[in-house]
């Protein structure tokens, strides 16, 4: 069974890239209590719920406790709406469900992409038809979610595909990949004939911005989401007063998960998004159910 191990009557273990991870047979709930950022634990999600649903265990239920974060909040329950459908696979070839399984995991650049030193899947065997079943079930953003991202909407007058959406996170994720620089992604606006459209950088690194200023073109950001004086701000959270955090950042850790979800609604929603190696660039365009409209990069700066 692969990562599904330890079982008894009630309880399977999960070996998923760390933390606490369980299936409940008589409840049918995934608990995954795990460090790591929003994304790293919503792709590991995806791949787990998959793994269990082709092993003929249905997931009805999911919980996910994000550490790195808050100790004891369900993430899941703060973020989504589950809609009461069945997944199924029926549908799918035994080939192509064996091809996500075996190389579509997840790594430290979204799932199935490379991580490390391995090179697995590209975009162009990756079977949105999986993900697709599990985001319609389990990830349908909630009410709160929707009403904070039309605010910020709103308050950008933004319309749909009428931007370019650049997502260049850095602070530690230089640890585990190759971040491209400003002016790689200032090549692709000007490669791509985008340099006339309106773009949005997303960052959590205050070197960023300045490197992207020092280029002389227009964007803008969404100020009130916080851009970290703290190279270690993602492993940290979790380990600051609640009222601290409100008080230093203007807004409470609740509307930071909240707003930075609100993130992948405008990049899926781009006339273009560039994205930095890591989670989110699978995770958009799972969220979009396609592959068009993007620029992945890879850990080496090259792109899919």
């Amino acid at each position: 069974m692969g990562y599904l191990k330890n079982f008894n009557d009630e309880i399977i273990t999960l070996d998923l890239w760390g933390g606490n991870q369980t299936y409940n047979k008589k409840t049918k709930t995934y608990r995954i209590e795990r460090d790591c950022g929003i994304f790293s634990n919503l792709s590991v999600c995806i791949y787990g719920i998959f793994l269990l649903e082709i092993e003929n265990y249905k997931v009805e239920n999911l919980e996910i406790i994000m550490r790195e974060y808050f100790f004891d909040l369900d993430m899941h329950k703060l973020l989504f709406d589950k809609n009461e459908t069945e997944i199924s696979f029926d549908d799918i070839p035994n080939e192509e469900l064996s091809f996500f399984k075996e190389n579509c995991y997840p790594t430290m650049c979204g799932l199935g992409l490379k991580g490390w030193d391995r090179v697995q899947s590209t975009v162009e065997n990756f079977n949105l038809k999986i993900t697709n079943k599990i985001i319609r079930k389990f990830f349908n953003p909630k009410k709160e979610v929707i009403e904070m991202y039309e605010k910020m909407k709103l308050q950008k007058n933004i319309i749909d595909n009428d931007y370019v959406f650049i997502w260049a996170r850095k602070t530690d994720k230089i640890e585990e990949t190759k971040v491209p620089d400003a002016s790689t992604y200032y090549k692709e606006l000007i490669d791509n004939n985008l340099l006339d459209t309106r773009i949005f950088v997303q960052t959590d690194d205050p070197e960023v911005i300045n490197e992207f200023k020092e280029l002389n073109f227009n964007f803008e950001s969404f100020d009130d989401i916080p851009v970290t004086d703290r190279y270690s701000f993602h492993r940290w959270i979790s380990h600051i007063d609640d009222t601290i955090f409100e008080e230093k950042y203007g807004l409470s850790k609740i509307d930071y998960v909240i707003k930075m979800y609100c993130v992948v609604l405008f990049a899926s929603k781009s006339k273009m998004s560039l994205i930095y190696p890591g989670n989110p660039t699978t995770y958009v365009p799972i969220i979009k159910n396609s592959f068009d409209g993007f620029i992945l990069f890879r850990d080496d700066k090259s792109k899919f």
